[in-house]
């Protein structure tokens, strides 16, 4: 009795395979038990695929109480996980959002060398997600990261993609106009940035982000403040004060904004770096002075 041909036909799953030029077609077929094993194994060769096995799963589901319970160490080590076996998955956006915020929340908090790496996972959610409401939370968290970083052309890029979408969540729109305000105000581009202090005053009024943009609407100049009072004698007095600690003149500024208040001031710069230069001055001196924008 002859042996049985492995070409013969056998239950399961047929697939063709293309013979070179001159060489009959032949098909095998693979039996569906073959199938769970080699299918993750095809799918990992390119592109994305939707299999996830169930520890994969598990992994967002625990990142995700992680970052729900401000554990961002377990939310890197459950992402990690995760993304060594299933970075080609349509899945991947998420923890690489994760990731990218869990990393900036531990690099705001002291941890070096994490900007770095935050703001590559959080661009690469933001390039590869199409998940309306995942994409506009990654392109908000890659601002954040960059205009901290002072990378201010890749936060506009992110603040702007952010916007793209966000009508479902005010309070997300709301605040990637005013930081995208701001950051176009480190840029120089003053007109810009009052487009977008102007959307978020009339389009979100009730908003922390209107209230905040309020006050930096229309300013066309950067100085360091150095001191906020209620009365004008006192203001004064403090002007004079540092102005002769750091031999530079400071002036003591009324606003008339809601409750008036007298500011104390030091200079008037066209660019942001130029009042950073003096900041640092200004704080041997006077250690809580910071850069802000003026009219």
């Amino acid at each position: 009795m002859q042996g049985r041909s492995t070409l013969e036909p056998v239950r399961g799953s047929e697939y063709p395979i293309a013979s070179e030029a001159g060489i009959p077609h032949f098909a095998f077929r693979i039996p569906h038990f073959f199938l769970p094993f080699l299918l993750p194994a095809i799918f990992t060769l390119g592109g994305c695929f939707n299999y996830i096995g169930s520890d994969g799963k598990q992994d967002l589901e625990n990142a995700s109480k992680s970052y729900s319970a401000g554990d961002n160490a377990a939310v890197i080590r459950y992402t990690d996980d995760f993304l060594s076996k299933y970075s080609r998955s349509d899945r991947a956006d998420e923890a690489h959002y994760l990731r990218g915020v869990a990393k900036y929340n531990l690099a705001k908090g002291g941890e070096v060398g994490l900007y770095t790496s935050a703001v590559a996972d959080l661009q690469q959610a933001f390039a590869v997600s199409d998940n309306a409401d995942l994409r506009p939370k990654a392109g908000f968290a890659l601002g954040n990261a960059s205009y901290d970083t002072g990378d201010l052309v890749i936060a506009e890029r992110g603040y702007r993609g952010a916007l793209v979408g966000s009508d479902k969540n005010p309070e997300l729109a709301s605040q990637a106009y005013y930081r995208l305000g701001r950051t176009l105000q480190r840029e120089g581009k003053w007109r810009d940035a009052d487009l977008q202090f102007q959307k978020v005053i009339h389009g979100y009024p009730a908003s922390e982000a209107a209230r905040a943009a309020s006050g930096l609407i229309n300013a066309n100049a950067w100085t360091v403040q150095a001191g906020s009072f209620r009365k004008p004698e006192d203001a004064k007095k403090a002007a004079d004060a540092l102005s002769k600690r750091i031999s530079m003149i400071a002036h003591a500024v009324p606003v008339i904004e809601g409750q008036p208040k007298y500011l104390v001031l030091v200079g008037r710069y066209g660019t942001y770096d130029e009042a950073m230069s003096t900041l640092h001055r200004v704080q041997a001196a006077k250690s809580d002075a910071f850069v802000t924008v003026t009219r």
